[in-house]
C-alpha cells in the first residue's frame, strides 16, 4: 500500500526535526520507493544552523547583519559596543 502512495505523493518534511531526520536518513525510504522531497544534508545543515547561515553568506558576499554569538554577559556587551540595540536573540539552532 505505501509503495502505490509513494509513486503519487512525495515525502515532505514538515519541520526542520523532520528535515533534518529524513535528509540524513534519506536513502532508507528511497530504496521502498518513496520519492523524498529535501534537499541535500549538507545543505539542509547550513540552513537550519544560524551560525552556518552566517558563515555561507559572508563568504558568498551576501549582506548579512551583525551576528555574535553570545555565551556570557560580556559576549553581550561586547555586541552592544561594537553594534548597539536593537538587536534579536536567536538559538543557533532553533529545534534543539
Amino acid at each position: 500500500m505505501l509503495h502505490r502512495l509513494a509513486d503519487r505523493h512525495p515525502l515532505v518534511p514538515p519541520s526542520d526535526i523532520a528535515v533534518t531526520v529524513v535528509t540524513e536518513h534519506a536513502n532508507a525510504p528511497r530504496a521502498r520507493g518513496f520519492v523524498v522531497a529535501a534537499p541535500p544534508v549538507g545543505a539542509v545543515r547550513i540552513c537550519l544552523d544560524k551560525s552556518a547561515t552566517h558563515e555561507f553568506a559572508l563568504a558568498h558576499l551576501v549582506p548579512a547583519p551583525a551576528t555574535v554569538a553570545l555565551r556570557d554577559v560580556a559576549d553581550l556587551r561586547r555586541f552592544e559596543a561594537e553594534h548597539g540595540f536593537p538587536g534579536v536573540l536567536n538559538p543557533t539552532v532553533s529545534h534543539r
